[in-house]
């Protein structure tokens, strides 16, 4: 039991499918906060102040998404002592980014179906991953 635990390949697979289950939320959260465009109504208007710059917003979202999925590139194709390192930090920024998130979230009163996704996606990213397999060539240093 204690040598699946410890197995790199499942350590891998793991590593994945919560940067997956992350990701999914992001996409599904975004997607939440764009429901206002199908009713006509422009979301830069409907969640934005006139004195926001937009442009910077949507490059900050941009690398917020990209990171993560280099994360997966990065435990699949090259699982070393360094990566899993860095990769600790980035669990960690995006961590903290988070918790100010739904800190920030909290105090400006955004719609309740926005913050329970956070909780219900926690909740299921603990759960057992689906079973699949990296190919063997892919774990291999």
């Amino acid at each position: 039991m204690e040598a699946r635990l410890l197995d790199p390949q499942r350590f891998t697979e793991k590593i994945m499918t919560l940067w997956f289950a992350f990701l999914l939320g992001t996409l599904f959260h975004t997607q939440l906060a764009l429901m206002p465009l199908f009713h006509g109504i422009d979301v830069a208007e409907f969640h934005t102040h006139s004195y926001l710059d937009l442009d910077a917003i949507y490059w900050l979202m941009l690398i917020f998404f990209t990171a993560p999925m280099l994360a997966v590139f990065g435990s699949l194709f090259n699982p070393t002592l360094r990566f899993l390192q860095v990769h600790f930090g980035l669990t960690l920024l995006y961590t903290v980014l988070n918790l100010a998130h739904l800190i920030s979230d909290i105090v400006v009163e955004v719609p309740p179906y926005q913050i329970t996704l956070i909780p219900h996606l926690r909740v299921k990213s603990h759960q057992s991953p689906p079973e699949f397999h990296v190919p063997a060539q892919f774990l291999q240093r």
